[in-house]
């Protein structure tokens, strides 16, 4: 079976699974369900992205974690927490439910997705041409990171990130800049973190 075959057996499985599962290569990986914390702060990216987008005036939509992007290169399929396409989405095929040009995405840590999403699957992300910013959110604490295309000549990347409840974190590629506070809004943090 070649890996078109697989990624339309996916799609078809996806469609009718009960839970999510990102598609790697051939194999797909069962997504755990995100906690309420996790959900909720996906949940206020979404709208704090959305009402800056649509104050601003922007071309811009943003979606939720139902998503599916696709990443040709590395052969996969993920639901970021938060996908920003800026204009017109470029659909996978005549597949209307997975979109092949985020241009910012957002993934709020897990425990168990946390070293993957600071790492192969920004790898992963970093060979989509449209991307220019993945910002990962700490649910532990209030810490955010945004890597940003900086010289998308060199491929070259740059880091900002904030801490603490009165931190703000600029998203570059959008001119958007947002209160910790704002993000964390309602949110408990465990004792000790």
């Amino acid at each position: 079976m070649d890996h078109l075959d697989r990624r339309l057996e996916y799609l078809d499985f996806e469609e009718k699974s009960e839970v999510k599962h990102e598609f790697d290569n051939g194999k797909l990986i069962e997504m755990p369900g995100g906690t309420y914390y996790h959900n909720k702060i996906g949940s206020r990216m979404n709208t704090l992205l959305n009402m800056f987008i649509d104050q601003a005036d922007l071309n811009f939509d943003v979606l939720s974690s139902d998503q599916k992007v696709f990443i040709p290169l590395p052969n996969r399929g993920t639901y970021p927490d938060v996908t920003v396409v800026e204009g017109e989405p470029e659909y996978w095929g005549d597949r209307r439910d997975v979109i092949l040009n985020p241009f910012l995405l957002v993934e709020v840590l897990s425990p168990g997705t946390e070293k993957y999403d600071r790492g192969g699957k920004f790898d992963n992300y970093r060979t989509l041409p449209s991307l220019r910013e993945y910002v990962i959110v700490s649910q532990d604490e209030p810490f955010v990171q945004a890597w940003y295309l900086h010289d998308p000549d060199n491929n070259l990347w740059k880091i900002s990130e904030a801490r603490g409840m009165e931190a703000s974190i600029q998203f570059h590629s959008i001119g958007c800049t947002l209160k910790l506070k704002d993000i964390y809004k309602r949110v408990k943090f465990e004792a000790g973190s």
